[in-house]
């Protein structure tokens, strides 16, 4: 029961959640910048349409990542996954992983479905995409640095 509760305080507690209910409630309130946002990016080239496929490859890089996190290549006597609260760290990987999907799945599905960006949930769902899976990469980035250098503390 500790664990469901612990996976449940690690969703919600985190910076991709805040980055998914700020995207929610702008859906919500409608501010009417977003219809000058979304006029101007349906009448922008054709490229513009590929930048929500960013959070594909930041999901691809955090994938990457999550290894050197959990298995570092300074911890060759495996001393991380010794570790007492190894589990709290893995659980947190793997959610961080889940938030990644998820912007990735949302930065595609608005990239097939509304290709010209000429709605204003559209241009909500691609901001909350790019700035959700930058904000999980920055988190899954320090990380890797905590462990590297928890990592050749504890083994030198």
């Amino acid at each position: 029961m500790s664990s469901i509760f612990d996976i449940i305080r690690r969703t919600v507690i985190s910076p991709e959640f805040l980055v998914t209910i700020f995207a929610i409630l702008i859906i919500i309130l409608k501010p009417n910048f977003l219809l000058l946002i979304s006029k101007a990016l349906s009448e922008a080239p054709d490229g513009v349409k590929y930048i929500a496929l960013v959070p594909v490859g930041i999901t691809f890089w955090c994938l990457k990542q999550s290894k050197t996190i959990l298995f570092p290549s300074e911890d060759a006597q495996g001393l991380l996954q010794n570790w007492p609260n190894f589990r709290y760290l893995k659980t947190r990987v793997l959610i961080g992983i889940v938030y990644q999907g998820f912007f990735c799945v949302s930065g595609v599905l608005v990239w097939i479905t509304v290709p010209k960006f000429d709605n204003y949930w559209s241009v909500v769902v691609i901001g909350m995409a790019i700035i959700g899976s930058v904000v999980g990469a920055a988190t899954f980035y320090l990380a890797s640095l905590n462990v590297a250098e928890m990592t050749k503390r504890h083994t030198l």
